[in-house]
């Protein structure tokens, strides 16, 4: 399932209301625990086991009543630099990609409705919590990479798959077969998603996967 955290007022002050904010689900709002379980086709939602507290997050909802694995957190970050770590509360990291003023270190801001709004919240804390929460695995978007066919954001990818336990999809930037090698090979992501480049047609699919089978990374079958 696809899931991505999503403002549900008009401003988040702290980690707790975003991970207790409306979540969305294929583009729609889980609206309440007896909508997911109609239309995800899981089971009745009477037989969940009773709520330990009546502030739990739609994340510990979902994970306890279906497993972990319902439960796929998408994240929308932005890179922003810093000169040094001390600059920022927020878990920064040195970045081989110089900032506009020579920064050498950045953090990850996270954003909503599809980049246009930022929050003053890192994803790589977002997503621990996530986990700690009960969230099965993470789709990692990119809003400085998204659509620029150049390449998947490696050092974030690297930064989340080194935070979580759970798997890591990477997403945005891809472009041409190499960078999905580049992405599995540099960050031991779990997989690589792409959508503009198929969608677009400007690579089939089938030469994605055989490029990566010929440099020995296993794929699904055709």
């Amino acid at each position: 399932f696809s899931y991505s955290i999503q403002d549900s007022s008009s401003s988040f002050r702290d980690i707790h209301s975003i991970l207790s904010c409306t979540p969305k689900i294929h583009g729609e709002k889980i609206y309440n625990i007896f909508w997911f379980s109609c239309v995800c086709g899981a089971p009745d939602p009477h037989n969940l086991p009773p709520p330990r507290s009546t502030h739990r997050s739609s994340i510990e909802t979902i994970s306890e009543g279906y497993g972990a694995q319902a439960v796929v957190i998408s994240v929308d970050p932005r890179r922003v630099y810093v000169a040094s770590p001390d600059d920022t509360p927020h878990h920064t990291i040195p970045t081989e990609v110089p900032g506009p003023n020579g920064e050498k270190f950045c953090w990850y801001e996270c954003t909503i409705k599809g980049g246009r709004e930022s929050r003053d919240l890192g994803a790589y804390e977002l997503v621990r919590a996530c986990e700690a929460l009960g969230a099965g695995e993470i789709l990692l978007n990119c809003i400085d990479k998204d659509g620029s066919n150049s390449g998947y954001d490696i050092e974030l990818v690297r930064d989340i798959k080194a935070a979580v336990g759970i798997p890591v999809i990477a997403s945005s930037g891809a472009g041409r077969p190499e960078h999905f090698k580049d992405v599995l090979e540099q960050t031991n992501a779990d997989a690589a998603l792409a959508a503009g480049i198929f969608h677009r047609r400007e690579v089939p699919l089938p030469t994605v996967k055989q490029y990566l089978l010929d440099n020995g990374v296993a794929v699904r079958p055709q």
